[in-house]
């Protein structure tokens, strides 16, 4: 194992998510944003929201959209 290995690339998407966007990091997030407003303000707590939004399953796009299931297979492919 290598060095670089054991260490989380925060300039990657999966790396900034894990050190900026996990509530065990939180005090991360919370320091990081208090360094960007440069003591104009001063966030004391913050609440982590998930907002990755996963896709949804060809049903729910068909009914969402009043499309048939095949409808919206065909625009998919």
């Amino acid at each position: 194992m290598t060095d670089s290995s054991r260490y989380i690339n925060p300039y990657t998407d999966y790396g900034f998510k894990y050190l900026f966007g996990t509530e065990p990091n939180k005090e991360f997030t919370l320091a990081l944003v208090n360094a960007l407003l440069r003591g104009k303000e001063t966030i004391k707590s913050l609440t982590l929201i998930p907002s990755e939004q996963l896709g949804l399953a060809v049903g729910q796009i068909a009914q969402g959209t009043n499309l048939t299931e095949e409808e919206v297979k065909d625009m998919l492919s």
